[in-house]
């Protein structure tokens, strides 16, 4: 097993992490100019048929692996388990293809698309299913730390598909299922090379292995069924009441967006391991814990704040006019995903509380639904994103108070809060100044000015120290020049 310090991690994780978020933005500014706002709503909701299969055929045993992985110090049952659950989830996505294959045509008709796109749906369903088994490659080399053969597999996977993507659509000139084709043939061939790279053949499917997975994924099953809904249901609607394109605009809009939740997932790769081994030693105090979260959840808001204040580059650049509409979506859909930090620290996972988890997901899931279903019917695509961003508040909220009350950690609530309001109201200030039209480079100091502003503040109140990281990679650049 390969072990790299947590500071070694932190700065492979995030060089991952600007690498990972580059090369999905390179792809949107290539394929933007291509296809049609319509053309992204297609492809929207394929792939949204394809995870919401792969979400219920993973069966929560993503969270199984992650937690009984921890429970064990013996590399042999580290690796049992590891195989059957990889054998149980590839099973499941082979027996599930023959009924999707057959009912493909009425698939498209229930997301109220011709039976025409129905290839795009299977190629959906397989691609999204494969990325799913990969997850637990990723997921493995986590939990052991090795953040340099996660970076190789989260890295060449999506570098594979870019090159198939140009391939496939500039040279085959192939439409829009292209781009689902890179996708499912980038995830084989990393499938293909993890398989040889990781099983070890000697440990075989263990039966008693796999009751004790599935006893702990039961109960995550509402949580599953919550979490299909919730990826599903702001599309759905738009697609609805609306049109293909509008969802097209909405989806560039997700896709830029949801780079704030990919690069909180590129964090939660480092410290998740650190997390179990500290929140396992009852020696650890209630405010070492936290205070070593703090530093993460600083950068996380950084990150957040530079790509809402900074919608209309990345959008006006990347792509025409026709998803321009997309600069305001940006902005407030990074708001709401500033928000869900605290979800990411699987403490109730931890505490093996799966039935409150589910319990919490359904409440969840009815608050954001009675928000973002009127307010959508009313106000259409802005009204999704502002009903996703109050109901993310709340949610967030409530899940952040029970899971203090049953682990009271000492949070530093005040710079928390403080962080937050800053965060918003900066970004209103952001909005305010874009809809009056005041000079672009009077707005582009204002946004430099408002970040370096809290990246001081953070030094400051000591929540993290910039001076230590950025000595510490000078330190790296010397020695791989001395070498």
């Amino acid at each position: 097993m390969n072990k790299y310090s947590n500071k070694t991690n932190f700065l492979v994780y995030n060089l991952q992490s600007l690498i990972v978020i580059l090369i999905p933005i390179i792809s949107i500014a290539i394929f933007s100019r291509i296809f049609t706002p319509e053309d992204y709503g297609i492809l929207a909701l394929a792939i949204l048929f394809g995870n919401i299969t792969s979400t219920l055929i993973n069966f929560g045993m993503h969270n199984a692996y992650e937690t009984f992985y921890f429970k064990t110090n013996r590399d042999e049952k580290k690796d049992e388990l590891f195989n059957t659950i990889i054998y149980f989830n590839f099973f499941l996505f082979l027996l599930i293809y023959f009924p999707v294959n057959y009912f493909i045509d009425s698939v498209c008709n229930f997301f109220n698309v011709s039976p025409d796109y129905s290839q795009i749906f299977l190629l959906g369903y397989l691609a999204c299913n494969l990325t799913t088994l990969n997850n637990f490659f990723l997921l493995r080399t986590r939990n052991e730390k090795n953040s340099l053969m996660n970076s190789k597999i989260k890295i060449g996977v999506i570098s594979i598909q870019l090159f198939l993507s140009i391939y496939f659509v500039l040279y085959l000139k192939y439409g829009i299922e292209g781009l689902v084709f890179s996708q499912l043939y980038s995830n084989l061939i990393l499938f293909i090379i993890c398989i040889t790279l990781f099983i070890n053949w000697k440990k075989s499917f263990n039966i008693k292995t796999l009751t004790e997975s599935l006893y702990f994924s039961i109960p995550l099953f509402p949580r599953m069924i919550t979490g299909v809904v919730n990826i599903s249901y702001d599309k759905f609607l738009i697609n609805l009441i609306s049109s293909a394109g509008s969802l097209g605009v909405y989806d560039i809009a997700i896709r830029i967006s949801s780079q704030c939740i990919n690069f909180q997932n590129t964090l939660q790769n480092t410290f998740l391991p650190d997390f179990y081994n500290m929140a396992n030693n009852r020696e650890i105090n209630k405010s070492k814990l936290p205070k070593f979260l703090m530093k993460y959840f600083f950068i996380a808001i950084l990150f957040c704040q530079s790509i809402s204040y900074f919608s209309f580059e990345i959008i006006s650049i990347l792509t025409p006019k026709d998803f321009h509409e997309a600069i305001f979506l940006v902005t407030i859909l990074s708001l709401a995903m500033s928000l869900i930090f605290f979800g990411t620290i699987p403490i109730l996972i931890h505490l093996k509380r799966t039935f409150l988890i589910s319990k919490l997901s359904i409440l969840s899931l009815i608050i954001t639904l009675s928000i973002v279903i009127p307010l959508t019917y009313s106000h259409g695509v802005i009204g999704t994103v502002f009903g996703i961003l109050l109901s993310n508040l709340i949610n967030q909220t409530i899940v952040f108070l029970k899971t203090y009350s049953l682990f009271p950690l000492e949070w530093d609530f005040k710079n928390i809060l403080l962080i937050y309001l800053y965060l918003f109201f900066s970004t209103l200030l952001i909005v305010y100044l874009r809809e009056i039209e005041l000079n672009y480079i009077l707005r582009l100091l204002v946004k430099i000015t408002l970040i370096i502003a809290l990246i001081y503040y953070g030094n400051l109140a000591k929540i993290f120290d910039f001076k230590y990281y950025v000595n510490h990679v000078l330190k790296k650049i010397k020695i791989i020049q001395d070498d």
